[in-house]
């Protein structure tokens, strides 16, 4: 099934192309829109971990993927966020991992993708 995902916004077309993406590679999303920032995101399970991940993405000509790894400002609020959420879905020993994924859109139908597992461990 072919999906014309270029009328969505460009957040809505970022999560489409990553929730298509980690459905390919065997993630179960089970939030879609969840993220610490104002920005595109989503929860996954994986082999037995819980990914929070951040969707960075953007449109352009000059074919540079937006920046990829956080500042520590950023990583305490992924953690922060990430420690409500397990919290409250009552999984407070489940194994966590924090994930990034840069889209650079060039086309209406296309994206260049890059998924940075466990992206804050550099940090």
């Amino acid at each position: 099934m072919t999906t014309a995902i270029a009328t969505y916004t460009l957040k809505e077309r970022s999560q489409k192309a990553a929730g298509l993406f980690l459905d390919d590679h065997g993630y179960s999303v089970i939030e879609d829109d969840w993220s610490p920032h104002s920005g595109a995101g989503c929860i996954a399970e994986h082999e037995d971990t819980l990914v929070f991940i951040q969707i960075l993405s953007r449109e352009s000509n000059d074919g540079e993927l937006p920046e990829e790894l956080p500042a520590k400002k950023s990583r305490l609020s992924f953690e922060r966020a990430a420690a409500k959420y397990l919290m409250k879905a009552n999984r407070p020993s489940m194994p966590v991992r924090f994930d990034i994924i840069s889209l650079l859109f060039i086309g209406k139908n296309q994206a260049l993708l890059r998924h940075h597992k466990d992206a804050l461990s550099s940090i």
